[in-house]
């Protein structure tokens, strides 16, 4: 239990230092659809629970509960349904904070239960490596602690992976299996790509039975037995927090399986990948680039030294399960045509876990050659563990206070990543709202940006969305100032208005994230109709982006 708090405490202390100080851009829509979530069930409409077809019950319900019924209130008018409206609310902010540090808290217990099963799967020195390559990942500090679904996503993952191979592969007792469908059935709740979770078990299962053929340790009908109860828990867990289940069951699953073909499965409206714009799927290696930039080279290094021999008292069974699911879950993204780095986040944290059995390894190893064994064992395992912490805090140091922002020094870093992958998702435009809320009668102005949801909460005038000057729209208003942004600049996005504030002179300012230029402010000629109200131009309401 110590192990667990303090890795629980270290966790908590990393992704709550510093987490009011950006935001992204997604996660003004999961406001809005936690704030809707909560009028609904105030008003026991329990069909408007249904928000997003991710379905992202689970992070609308931690939302929830970090606002607190207190804080919830002021958004329950029906006007705030509109998110320009709700951004603009006097009590937005501290809300929205509130429900991040709920996320934190969550992602924190998850991390904490992550390490204390894979110190029963891989063994006290394996998981302390683990654990400290894991708590203390830059890139997953820097996601887990966002109102977003692939902050949960992937805790819960895989905390249900571990605990489900604990039960199958190394002890039968029944709260593993309990442990590994609720949360199972809490990472679906999250986003459709859980749905690996019982895939991957009943290939364990089968696998199960495949050995029982031979072995006769368990019957056919106690394997299928286990995988249904697994099922039953899980399915659950789904329907008692998912209200709008409780109304036409099947439509509604209609419904997230259409969401999901319309949107996961259908590229980007417009991505980055290997120098150039791509409008469509960027193609099956796009994980195989992306991957790599957002790991550790304490990880990258694990991995490798997984091809050492395991010592004897490893159970190998867990690892090829565990290197399984990394794989599946790879392969299935990669089917997809949707693509962003932050989808691995699942595999990532695996490949962190995995990492500390690689470096357990060799530390063995070492320990044979040199011949050290009894109590020395634990004092080993325990310096790895310090020198790996070390070396992810330094890294962790060097990107803060944006780790979202991390890329890996060893596949070339953050100039390397922007080369090759859209980078960039919001962070750095607190710096533009900090700048633009300084200059004179700020209340007044008004700013095109292609992170609306990011500026309008934090800047005191008009924010305008870029979209419709992309599409040359008619009659729009002349913006005092254009916002562009790292991964825009990328795409090569431009409009009449974009090349006039070019035009116009350098920029008034330029924010810059890990000694990278993020977002620059251009100043547009003072010419044309000016914006009257936050609503000039309508930017939508409970968007399907993410």
């Amino acid at each position: 239990m110590g192990v667990a708090l303090l890795v629980f405490l270290v966790s908590l202390g990393a992704r709550l230092n510093g987490i009011d100080l950006y935001s992204t851009t997604d996660e003004g829509y999961w406001m809005q659809r936690s704030t809707r979530f909560g009028a609904a069930l105030a008003r026991g409409d329990v069909a408007a629970t249904y928000r997003a077809g991710h379905p992202g019950v689970t992070v609308m319900w931690v939302g929830l509960l970090g606002m607190g019924p207190a804080g919830l209130t002021p958004f329950l008018p029906e006007r705030l349904a509109r998110i320009d409206v709700l951004e603009r609310a006097p009590t937005y902010l501290q809300a929205f904070s509130d429900a991040r540090r709920a996320v934190a808290v969550l992602a924190s217990v998850l991390v904490a239960a992550s390490v204390m099963l894979s110190w029963r799967l891989f063994g006290q020195g394996a998981a302390l490596a683990g654990g400290a390559l894991l708590v203390l990942d830059p890139y997953v500090i820097g996601m887990t602690r966002l109102l977003h679904v692939d902050a949960l996503l992937a805790p819960l993952m895989l905390v249900s992976v571990l605990a489900g191979l604990v039960y199958w592969t190394r002890s039968r007792h029944w709260p593993y299996l309990a442990l590994s469908a609720a949360t199972g059935g809490l990472a679906m709740l999250t986003k459709a790509p859980a749905a690996l979770l019982p895939l991957l078990f009943g290939l364990v299962c089968a696998a199960e039975l495949w050995r029982a053929r031979r072995t006769g340790a368990s019957t056919r009908s106690q394997v299928l037995a286990q995988l249904l109860v697994w099922g039953l828990i899980a399915t659950g867990v789904y329907v008692v927090l998912f209200p709008a289940m409780w109304v036409d069951p099947a439509g509604r699953i209609q419904t997230l399986i259409a969401f999901v073909a319309a949107v996961g499965l259908e590229p980007h409206n417009g991505n980055f990948f290997l120098g150039r714009p791509v409008m469509n799927d960027p193609g099956p290696l796009y994980y195989a680039v992306a991957l790599p930039l957002r790991m550790s080279p304490m990880v990258a290094l694990g991995l490798a030294l997984l091809v050492l021999p395991a010592p004897t008292q490893e159970h190998r069974a867990a690892v090829r399960w565990l290197l399984a699911y990394v794989v599946l879950f790879i392969f299935m993204m990669t089917v997809a045509s949707k693509k962003f780095d932050r989808y691995m986040l699942p595999a990532l944290m695996a490949l962190d876990l995995l990492a500390g059995v690689g470096l357990w390894r060799l530390t063995m190893l070492t320990m044979e050659k040199l011949r050290i064994s009894g109590a020395r064992v634990v004092v080993q395992a325990l310096a790895l563990a310090a020198v790996l912490a070390a070396g992810q805090v330094f890294l962790l140091m060097r990107v803060w206070p944006y780790p979202i922002a991390y890329y890996s020094p060893l596949s070339g870093g953050p100039d390397r990543a922007r080369d090759l992958i859209m980078v960039g998702w919001g962070e750095g435009l607190e710096q533009v709202a900090d700048f633009l809320n300084r200059l004179p009668d700020a209340e007044q102005l008004s700013v095109v940006t292609s992170y609306n949801h990011v500026m309008r909460p934090r800047f005191r005038g008009v924010t305008l969305p870029i979209a419709p000057y992309l599409r040359g729209a008619a009659g729009l208003p002349t913006p005092d100032y254009i916002v562009l942004y790292v991964n825009g600049v990328q795409r090569q996005q431009t409009s009449p208005e974009v090349e006039i504030a070019r035009s116009n002179g350098p920029p008034v300012f330029i924010a810059r994230v890990n000694g990278q230029d993020y977002a620059w402010v251009y100043e547009m000629p003072r010419t044309g109709p000016r914006p009257a109200q936050p609503d000039t131009i309508e930017d939508g309401g409970d968007s399907e982006e993410t």
